[in-house]
């Protein structure tokens, strides 16, 4: 039975080392198995070396990769009273880390930063540096430090502290990333919430590679274990990044029944591991495959599960789940069965309303993400007319209300998310049939054209199905006075102008729009956020400041843009 009173998730941990002495945290990477009472330890240290020189409920930064440190800086943080927020550690980039490092430290209003062993001494001190140009006050400390201090004081108490369990950095695809305040109950809500719908228990083996600074990471795996009393296996995103098999590798080892992953991940598994790698992977444990985070393609899907069927994947794993920073995790959680697709026919979408495709060349697919989490709700409402409430099968506004809903943005700025009653705007448009939600695309991301409403999620996946794009990002530009359509695309080699132009014949034939101009790039150059999530705001400036240099086109572009008609 699990418990329903709120409790942090340091104190979940204080509760099970009572009870639990079990390897129940397992860092691959890092050969490490720790159990509850041992992460107690390196938790209570962490907390007592930051005291000595912070007031209660201040934020801590913790820059750190997914390893036994973070688990325990974070907890640590907690322990104290304090408030985690987890940022990116160092990358290839100085400037890019630090130019980080200081917008979220201004957003959150943080104190301190945390640094793990993945940076130097001088990092530190060039980090603090910079920092203080922002808050002359703030300490940026090695974790290691912290904790090694903290072994030296005597033992501190939990202590309850604020009411806020973390700050959780939006993605920034559509705004400048903002710190959404979570508090302890939006995260006990969400994690019994799906924990209820799919039968989750303390059987249960969480594993993950998704950064913990991710909600996907934090709340679907970290914090899900801590609640639900199950074992987490933690590795680090470049285990995942350099071997690709390790995903199911790790899952064959450790026996997962749970493990989420953003939709590339499962494309890239089904098409980029070779047959030889695959040697005794057996996936019959993985009982719940998480894909969200961004658009969900059915042709992947069907891939991934065609292929690994033979290795024990069952098919019914495969749950495609709607969820945002604003609602702690999860939204929408579909049944337990093999997912579910509609064909749409795209001149209804255009016209923002669902109706099954006429013509088999001509259709969409859309993908049920589910219901609702048990108390919680979900309506539609008119893009056109704030405040209507539409039926089933019409798309507008996804708008959600319920325990997981934040409070808000880290610091208050004047914008809410949150209109009348609670609705929180996720900024999605999307349809319910059957009192289950699917999705269409960002509000933000819909492009006007001839009259119609262009998912730029639609053109991208069109792009792709030709065989010869490895990854497309679309966005709406203006010519003169009217918008036109962009899409820039990542073309494999030796691929024929006629191969390229049957690109745009495509998009033509379904969606009844012609691409403007196509941008062919180098690998790569697409913008993302840290979450692999097309940025096509950055995407229209990098291809209207020529920086992607000639377009193919039909169109004169403005003059920012030479174009090279094809």
């Amino acid at each position: 039975m699990l418990s329903k009173t709120p409790s942090t998730l340091a104190g979940r941990l204080l509760a099970r080392a009572e009870q639990d002495d079990s390897p129940a945290f397992i860092f691959p990477d890092e050969g490490l198995s720790l159990t509850p009472p041992q992460l107690v330890l390196r938790m209570r240290q962490l907390a007592a070396g930051l005291t000595s020189r912070m007031d209660s409920a201040s934020v801590v930064l913790i820059c750190a990769r997914n390893t036994i440190e973070l688990v325990a800086a974070f907890l640590g943080v907690q322990h104290a009273g304090f408030v985690p927020a987890l940022v990116a550690p160092k990358g290839n980039a100085w400037a890019t880390f630090e130019e980080r490092v200081t917008k979220f430290l201004v957003a959150s209003q943080a104190t301190t930063v945390l640094l793990d062993a993945s940076h130097t001494v001088e990092d530190v001190l060039r980090l603090q540096s910079a920092l203080r140009a922002a808050r002359p006050t703030v300490s940026v400390r090695h974790i290691a430090e912290v904790s090694a201090q903290g072994a030296a004081m005597s033992t501190l108490a939990h202590t309850a502290g604020s009411e806020l369990a973390f700050i959780q950095f939006t993605s920034g695809s559509v705004l400048e990333p903002r710190g959404v305040a979570i508090k302890h109950s939006n995260v006990e809500a969400n994690c019994l919430g799906m924990a209820k719908v799919h039968g989750w228990s303390r059987e249960d083996v969480c594993l993950t590679w998704l950064p913990l600074y991710h909600d996907m990471g934090l709340v679907g795996h970290f914090a899900s274990a801590l609640i639900v009393g199950s074992s987490l296996v933690l590795s680090d995103p470049a285990t995942f990044r350099k071997r690709p098999v390790s995903w199911l590798k790790n899952i064959t080892a450790y026996r997962a029944t749970i493990s989420a992953a953003p939709h590339f991940a499962y494309a890239l598994c089904a098409i980029q591991i070779a047959d030889h790698h695959l040697t005794g992977i057996d996936l019959s444990s993985w009982k719940h495959a998480y894909n969200g985070g961004e658009p969900i393609r059915r042709n992947d899907l069907q891939r991934f599960i065609a292929r690994f069927q033979p290795y024990g994947f069952n098919p019914s794993a495969i749950h495609p789940v709607y969820g945002l920073a604003e609602t702690t995790l999860a939204a929408t959680f579909p049944p337990l069965r093999e997912f579910v697709s509609l064909n749409a026919d795209p001149d209804a979408l255009a016209a923002m309303r669902y109706r099954p495709a006429r013509d088999p060349e001509r259709t969409v697919p859309v993908l049920s993400v589910g219901a609702p989490l048990p108390g919680h709700e979900i309506r539609i409402e008119s893009v056109d007319c704030p405040g209507q409430v539409l039926a089933e099968r019409e798309v507008g506004h996804i708008q959600i209300r319920g325990p997981s809903v934040a409070a808000g943005y880290v610091p208050a700025d004047g914008e809410s998310t949150l209109s009348f009653e609670g609705w929180l705007n996720t900024g999605d448009l999307g349809f319910v049939a059957d009192g289950e939600l699917y999705i269409c695309g960002r509000l933000k991301d819909t492009i006007k054209k001839s009259g119609r409403n262009i998912f730029a999620s639609d053109v991208e996946a069109l792009a792709l199905q030709s065989g010869i794009v490895a990854a497309a990002v679309a966005f709406e530009f203006t010519h003169g006075t009217e918008p036109a359509l962009g899409l820039a695309a990542e073309i494999h080699r030796d691929s024929s102008p006629e191969a390229i132009a049957s690109i745009n014949r495509r998009i033509v034939d379904v969606l009844g729009v012609a691409v403007d101009a196509i941008w062919i790039i180098s690998r790569h150059d697409i913008p993302k956020t840290t979450s692999g999530k097309p940025q096509r705001r950055k995407a229209r400036m990098l291809a209207e400041s020529g920086a992607w240099g000639l377009a193919l086109g039909q169109v004169d572009i403005p003059a920012s843009i030479k174009l090279r008609v094809s």
